[in-house]
Formats: structure tokens, C-alpha cells, sequence
């Protein structure tokens, strides 16, 4: 004989194993999975029912005599199970826990008297007890009947939580739930008697399909109002499902068979144990993980959620192919929506149904009673306290129950959204926006620092020119054999005040190093030209006589667009002008460039002061001076069909010419007009 049920959970237990179960020799544990599996198989059920009445040696050694008395039980319960044995033809049986034989209760012939009741017939039976239909003769009432299965050969744990279970019922005075009548004991035998109700099951009934909503709503608030009152007397029920609810007469349900109730203010349950019991499908999540400490009010409110949800559905929340699944299923996976499984179904209803189905005990509802109070709310038309949960809410929920499975997919899309942000995280274009997002805010932006190369940077003239690091790092450098535009920024936005510190650091008597602004590009018949201004200077005293001032306050220039061929690179590259005499071979000063440049006029400053501004209307007259050559003793117009604008929101940035020179402290400050 196996004896560990929990083995073999799929297949139905051996003879043997039945009959330790007909007599409640079996542990805790086992006796409620073999009582459940005996309740829902009829082949099982049958061979009990064989069991307990073909075995009339057993009821010859047992019954009691006065002529006859048993005087050795042990020595009884060897011959019973070896007479048998002998009659189904099979080898003496091992004995059930290994200490002693299995005993068998028999079943008296009914109707038969049992002390003051007369019983007619066996209507129940469960893992401990077994319920019969009996006549009270005193008070010529029918009434149900229930004794310990294993009679007087029970133990004292089972005749304790026996007993426990009668004073359980009768702490709980209401109208669904089962009454008690009478306890006692009888020729060894433990009973108690309650109200006979004859209506069938919830279980029964819901085989027919789901409840009506409102229906399904008014039977669980008046189940959950009964348990209320349990809770008010420190009862948890423990074992709340279909199969316990019974209905009267006149249709009222009650609640039955607190075998498995616990008693708060006991300090120890009745059961005399923590251990997983009850039916896993209507289990709480902490009595499937074994937290006895957690067990209390909220384990009954979640079978009160998992009945409303099978009222509605007609389908339990959680039901596995085997107990073990189940109980895995009720432990980590959260319920199908009922308005998948109920289309339609109200929406109000199914959020109270799913909040007593929370995992933790603190997020259901507070009490039985209160779920009764939003199940009448809802029956009444008004604003339940429960709300519906978000989508959101549930993903965060699986989350937190698979935190590794969802760190993976978390990281997966993060590096997905990276690559495919890739392209724009890298386009420089986003720092010219930050730019000019801030300009347009008042806010100054320095373009190139005390230290480095320029934050944005672009050739629109001179693509070959030269930009290499100064010693350490701390200079940016540019050199150029032609004109060479480099540009920081493309619009200003608005009015503004260019500075930046320049050093001249080598060149010939035509370099020109400084600033350019204005900018702006035309497409022409003659191809496509530049237009821009410059604030330019050449620090070279032996090539130039006024060395370390102006070479020129402001040049308009229009240079025709110049694509470099793979000589000029060459050439930019491998063959520079020849140094030049400096006025300080060992470091040349720096000199403070600044243009301030507005709508209608062009400021420029050099060392900290204003040297001179110029209106529109002259800057638009110098750009049409480098247009214009004479031929045949007569001026002739370049760019007859160029006309340059002029405008404060032009590119502006770099000039070096002919030269090489040093930048940093590039700073843009926005201006207001007047």
C-alpha cells in the first residue's frame, strides 16, 4: 500500500488505503485529499460501500454485547482484516501507518436506533464524519445527524476537532447558517445534530450553469453576511465552496460543515495544525504556501470571491489537471477576467468579484461584511467601493510576480527603443534645435568653451580646411590656405551679441582671422554662391604695419560655392604657408572679437569696445561692391540676378583666411530690439 496519496494523486488510492480511510486512521493531510477524490468517483464510493458492509466479521467481533463482550481490540481488529483478507481472495493487507491494523467502522442497517434518534438513512459523508437523515423521537423531528466515521476507535486529535466543529456551530447564531441542535456521545460515538435541510447544493445546482447577475450577487451577500456574523464570533470557516452551502425548503441558503474551522481567539486552530487543507480550488493563496499566521477573515472572502466568480461564470478561477497544479495556479497566476468567460457581464460586478480574489490578504476587502455591503450597493444602483482594475494594474502585478522574466523583457526593449533612437540620439541637427530652443528662451549658449572644439560645427565653403587640437587640448585651431567659413550655428533665432577670443597664430600679410555672420546661400544662373559678413583682423607686425588692430571693420563678401577635388585635399593637407615673424615668437596675444547684430544695424567691438555700426542699408551697399569689374573702361554686374538679403538670423561662426589661428569662449547672448 502506498502511504503517501499525494503520490499518486491522479489514479484512485488501493482497498486498503479506503479502509484506513472508512475508520479515520489516515493523517490529516491524506484524509482530506482521499475525501475529496471519494466525493467526486463512483468506482471508490462503491468499493467503500463494500468495504463497510460485506465486512460482517468485522461487525460480529465489534458490536456491542453484553453477553458477549470484546475484551482484546487489537487482537479483533488482526482477525477482522484477516477474515477479509480470506473472503476477497487476497493476501493479508500491511497495515495503514505501520503501527497497527487498519479498522473498519461498519455501517449499521437502516433504519436502525441510535440512542434518542432513529436513523433513516446516510445522506453525507466526508473526510471525518458521515451525515444521516434521522428521526429525533423525543421531539418527533427530523433532523441531520452527524458521527466521527471512525466510531469509537477515532483518536482524541479526531474526537477533539470533532468536537470543536459542534462548538463552532453553535457560537454562530444566523439565518444561513446551519443550525445545531443537540451534541453528545453514545456508546463511545460522538454526534451532534443540526437542522435537516433538503434543498441540494450550491454545487448541484451550478451544474446546471451560472446564476443570474443579480441572483449570483444577493446569494453571496447573504453568504457573505453569515460568514460575517462567524467572524463576529472569531470563526474562519476555512473551507467555503459550493459543495458546503445548502439550501432550505423555502430556498434559503445556509452554510455547513465547519470541519475545518479555525477559532481566532483559541490560539490554535481546530484542526490542531497549520498544514494545507481544504479544497484547492477555493483555497486562499496563503493556505496554499502554508502561512498559518496569515490565515483569517480575508481566507474566507477569497472563497466567498472564488463562489461569486463561479455563480457568474459558471467556471471555477483557477482549476488545474491536477490538485498540485491547481494549487500552483492559486499561489502565482492571476484570474481570467469573468467578462471573457461572461461577455457582457457588469463590469461593477466583476470588480468586486476580482478584488476578493487578490493574492494578498490586506488587498481584499477589509471583512465579510464589507463585501456584503458593496454587493448591496451594487444590487441598489449606487457607487460600489471596489474599482475596476486597470490594464496597467495587472502588468504591474505579473511583474512583480516574474520579476526576472520581465527584467529580460524590459532590457530586450530598452536596447530595442536605443537602436532604434540610434540615428536621431546621433544626429547633430538635435543640438542646433537645443540651441536655438534655448536662444529663443533669453537663455545665452556657448559654443565653444574655455577648452575644446566647438559643440556643433559644419564647413559650408571650405570643407578642407584644417582643425587640429593645440598643445594639451586646450586651443581650437583652424588653418586654411583660402577663405574657410566654420559654422556654430545655423539660425540665431533672433537678435543677438556674438563674442568669441581669437589668436592669430600664423599667416602671411593677406590673413584675415575672426568672425563671420550673415550668412546666407543663393542659387543663381552662374551656380550657387555665399554671402556673409566678416569682423576679421591680422596680428603680424613684420607683414603687416598696424599689427594687433582691425584689418578691416566689416567685409561683405559673395564667394561663388567651392567643391574641393581630391588635389585640394591633398594639397590642405601635405603643403602649408611658410610661418611668418610674430610680435612675440613665444605666444601671441588673444584678442576679444565681438558683432552685435540687429534688424536694422550691425554693431562691432573689438577689445571690449564699440568700434563702429553700420545701418542696413550700407551693408546692403557693400555686398554689390565685389559684384561688380570693369571691362572696356566699363563696370560690369557678376551676378546680375544675385540679390543678397540681410537679416540678423544668418549663420554665423569661424572666419580664417590665409592663416591659422586659435578660438575658444564662443558664447551667443540673445538681444532684444528696441
Amino acid at each position: 500500500m502506498d502511504p503517501n496519496p499525494r503520490a499518486s494523486e491522479s489514479a484512485c488510492p488501493d482497498r486498503d488505503t479506503l479502509a484506513a480511510f472508512s475508520c479515520g486512521r489516515l493523517p490529516d493531510d491524506p484524509l482530506e485529499l482521499i475525501a475529496e477524490h471519494v466525493s467526486s468517483c463512483a468506482r471508490c464510493a462503491t468499493i467503500l460501500e463494500e468495504l463497510q458492509v460485506k465486512d460482517t466479521v468485522v461487525f460480529r467481533l465489534r458490536r456491542s454485547s453484553a453477553d458477549k463482550p470484546v475484551v482484546d481490540e487489537a487482537v479483533c481488529a488482526q482477525l477482522a482484516e484477516q477474515a477479509r483478507a480470506i473472503l476477497e481472495a487476497e493476501s493479508v493487507p500491511a497495515t495503514v501507518n505501520g503501527t497497527g491494523a487498519a479498522e473498519v467502522l461498519p455501517v449499521p442497517r437502516l433504519p436502525a436506533v441510535f440512542g434518542p434518534y432513529l436513523l433513516l438513512e446516510r445522506i453525507g459523508q466526508g473526510g471525518m464524519g458521515i451525515v444521516y437523515k434521522a428521526r429525533q423521537e423525543t421531539l418527533k423531528r427530523l433532523v441531520a445527524l452527524k458521527m466521527i466515521r471512525a466510531g469509537s476507535y477515532a483518536s482524541a486529535e479526531e474526537r477533539l476537532r470533532f468536537q470543536r466543529e459542534g462548538e463552532a456551530i453553535a457560537r454562530i447564531r444566523h439565518g444561513h447558517v446551519v443550525q445545531i441542535h443537540d451534541f453528545g456521545e453514545h456508546e463511545g460515538q460522538m454526534y451532534f445534530s443540526m437542522e435537516l435541510l433538503e434543498g441540494g447544493t450550491l454545487s448541484s445546482r451550478l451544474h446546471k450553469g451560472p446564476l443570474p447577475e443579480r441572483e449570483a450577487a444577493e446569494l453571496v451577500r447573504a453568504l457573505a453576511q453569515a460568514v460575517a456574523a462567524a467572524h463576529e464570533q472569531e470563526v474562519v470557516h476555512r473551507d467555503l465552496k459550493p459543495g458546503n452551502v445548502l439550501f432550505a425548503a423555502d430556498g434559503t441558503a445556509k452554510i455547513t460543515d465547519f470541519g475545518l474551522a479555525k477559532v481566532l481567539d483559541s490560539g490554535s486552530s481546530v484542526t490542531c495544525t497549520d498544514a494545507i487543507m481544504g479544497t484547492p480550488a477555493y483555497m486562499a493563496p496563503e493556505q496554499v504556501r502554508g502561512e498559518g499566521w496569515k490565515i483569517g477573515r480575508a481566507t474566507d472572502v477569497y472563497a466567498l470571491g472564488v463562489i461569486l466568480y463561479e455563480t457568474l461564470t459558471g467556471n471555477l478561477p483557477f482549476c488545474g489537471e491536477s490538485r498540485s497544479q491547481t494549487l500552483e495556479l492559486v499561489r502565482t497566476a492571476e484570474p481570467e477576467l469573468p467578462s471573457r468567460r461572461r461577455p457582457g457581464l457588469a463590469r461593477d460586478l466583476e470588480a468586486i468579484c476580482l478584488k476578493c480574489l487578490e493574492k494578498e490578504p490586506k488587498q481584499r476587502y477589509p471583512s465579510a461584511a464589507a463585501l456584503a455591503e458593496d454587493l448591496q450597493r451594487w444590487l441598489d444602483g449606487q457607487t460600489i467601493q471596489a474599482r475596476p482594475m486597470r490594464c496597467y494594474h495587472r502588468a504591474l502585478r505579473k511583474i512583480r510576480r516574474n520579476p526576472a522574466t520581465f527584467t529580460a523583457i524590459g532590457v530586450l526593449i530598452v536596447l530595442i527603443v536605443l537602436l532604434s533612437s540610434l540615428p536621431y540620439l546621433l544626429d547633430p541637427q538635435r543640438k542646433v534645435e537645443r540651441f536655438q530652443t534655448r536662444l529663443r528662451r533669453g537663455e545665452t549658449v556657448t559654443l565653444i568653451g574655455q577648452t575644446g572644439g566647438p559643440a556643433w560645427s559644419r564647413w559650408p565653403l571650405r570643407p578642407g580646411a584644417l582643425v587640429t587640437a593645440g598643445a594639451g587640448g586646450n586651443v581650437f585651431t583652424i588653418s586654411a590656405h583660402d577663405a574657410a567659413l566654420l559654422q556654430l550655428l545655423e539660425d540665431p533665432q533672433r537678435s543677438y551679441r556674438l563674442t568669441a577670443q581669437v589668436r592669430h597664430d600664423d599667416g602671411s600679410r593677406d590673413s584675415e582671422v575672426g568672425l563671420f555672420f550673415l550668412h546666407s546661400e543663393h542659387d543663381t544662373a552662374s551656380g550657387r554662391h555665399h554671402c556673409f559678413c566678416t569682423l576679421t583682423y591680422n596680428d603680424h607686425e613684420a607683414l603687416h604695419p598696424q599689427a594687433g588692430q582691425l584689418s578691416s571693420l566689416v567685409s561683405c563678401k559673395v564667394c561663388r560655392a567651392h567643391v574641393p577635388t581630391s588635389g585640394d585635399q591633398g594639397n590642405l593637407a601635405g603643403e602649408f604657408f611658410t610661418p611668418a615673424a610674430l610680435i612675440n615668437p613665444t605666444e601671441t596675444p588673444w584678442r576679444e572679437l565681438a558683432v552685435e547684430a540687429r534688424s536694422d544695424e550691425i554693431s562691432v567691438f573689438w577689445q571690449g569696445q564699440c568700434f563702429a555700426q553700420l545701418s542696413r542699408a550700407r551693408i546692403i551697399a557693400q555686398f554689390q561692391v565685389p559684384k561688380l569689374r570693369w571691362s572696356n573702361g566699363k563696370p560690369v554686374d557678376l551676378y546680375p540676378d544675385l540679390q543678397p538679403t540681410f537679416g540678423p538670423r544668418g549663420a554665423l561662426g569661424l572666419y580664417v583666411s590665409n592663416g591659422k589661428a586659435s578660438f575658444r569662449h564662443v558664447v551667443v547672448q540673445p538681444l532684444e530690439e528696441p
